[in-house]
């Protein structure tokens, strides 16, 4: 059995409008973002643009909220609009640059009902 690629992410919120992903070495740039149920092994790819300073970012609604499940386990990768799919680009989540990263998502509750992020990073898990 191949040793592991992806680098594992903290657990992120189920309920939460905006994922940021992490940097790539690429400002205003086309890019997909690939994220694969390890379980089903259905694929989403979701269309973005990179900011000014490479980071890149999706809103978890779009296209499709229930692929996102606490069941799971995700890879995420990005790639350039131009290239092969599997031709990955390096991403920088915090002190880590990887082309492959492990995704688990999870509910959080307030007091008394789910808790809404608006925004979240993704962050090594260490």
């Amino acid at each position: 059995m191949p040793c592991p690629t992806c680098v594992e992410t903290k657990p992120v919120p189920k309920c939460v409008t905006s994922l940021v992903v992490g940097a790539i070495d690429a400002e205003l740039t086309d890019v997909y973002i690939f994220i694969e149920n390890l379980t089903t092994g259905r694929i989403q790819r979701v269309d973005v643009t990179s900011d000014i300073n490479g980071q890149v970012s999706f809103l978890l609604a779009d296209p499709d909220v229930e692929f996102y499940s606490e069941n799971f386990v995700y890879e995420l990768w990005v790639t350039l609009r131009t290239t092969d799919p599997n031709t990955k680009l390096d991403v920088t989540i915090g002190y880590a640059t990887n082309d492959c990263f492990t995704v688990r998502f999870t509910e959080y509750f307030d007091d008394l009902d789910l808790a809404i992020f608006s925004e979240v990073d993704l962050e090594i898990d260490t």
